[in-house]
C-alpha cells in the first residue's frame, strides 16, 4: 500500500433500473420508462447473466440493467441479468419535472409523495440523482416509491483520484461528465 492510497473494503454496485421489460429492439430495451442500449463493441460488450443475447428477452421479463448514463439520459448497459419474479422495482437518474411530490426519471414518472426521504430532512429537487424503490406493482403506469435516495457519492475538493467511465456531458474541459459525476480538467496535463 503506497502513502495516499484509498482502499474499498466494501463497496456497492448498484442497478439503475430493476423491473419488467416493456419492448425490445435490435439495438436495446425500455424498461420502467428508461431507454437501455446495448453494446456490441467486442472491446466493451454488455454481458448478459441468464440470457444469451438480446433477443432472448421479451416483454414482461424481469431485468436487471447495470450501466451508465450517457447525455441522452439512455443508460448504456454494461450488464444485463434476467430476474426471477422479484416484488422490487428501482430507478436511478436525475429528476426532472418536479411538481406536487412527483417527478421523472426517463419515461417514467415516480409518485414520492409518501416515501420515505433518505438522508432524512432532505428535499428533491431538479437535476439531482436519485434512487426510488418500491415493493409494490406500478400504478397506473406510475412508479409509488416506498424509499427515495437523493445524491450519489461526494468528492472532497482537490482530491485526487481517478475516474473510468464514459464522458456523458462535454461542454469544456472545465465542465463535462464522467459516468455522471461532474469534473473540472481545466488543469490536466
Amino acid at each position: 500500500v503506497q502513502p495516499g492510497w484509498l482502499i474499498l473494503l466494501i463497496f456497492t454496485v448498484a442497478a439503475e433500473v430493476i423491473g419488467p421489460v416493456t419492448s425490445v429492439s435490435a439495438t436495446g430495451l425500455l424498461v420502467l420508462g428508461q431507454a437501455v442500449l446495448v453494446n456490441a463493441d467486442p472491446a466493451t460488450p454488455t454481458a448478459f447473466d441468464g440470457i444469451s443475447a438480446l433477443s432472448d428477452l421479451a416483454s414482461g421479463a424481469i431485468v436487471e440493467v447495470h450501466g451508465e448514463r450517457n447525455s441522452a439520459g439512455e443508460i448504456l448497459a454494461s450488464r444485463i441479468e434476467l430476474r426471477t419474479a422479484s416484488g422490487v422495482l428501482r430507478v436511478a437518474g436525475t429528476v426532472s419535472n418536479l411538481a406536487n411530490g412527483s417527478f421523472r426519471i426517463g419515461a417514467l414518472t415516480v409518485r414520492a409523495t409518501l416515501a420515505a426521504v433518505v438522508p432524512a430532512g432532505q428535499s428533491l429537487a431538479n437535476g439531482q440523482r436519485i434512487a426510488a424503490w418500491t415493493d409494490t406493482a406500478l400504478v397506473n403506469g406510475e412508479l409509488v416509491a416506498r424509499v427515495v435516495r437523493i445524491g450519489g457519492f461526494t468528492v472532497p475538493n482537490n482530491a485526487a483520484l481517478t475516474i473510468d467511465g464514459v464522458i456523458t456531458d462535454f461542454q469544456s474541459a472545465a465542465n463535462l461528465r464522467i459516468g455522471g459525476v461532474a469534473v473540472d480538467a481545466s488543469s490536466a496535463p
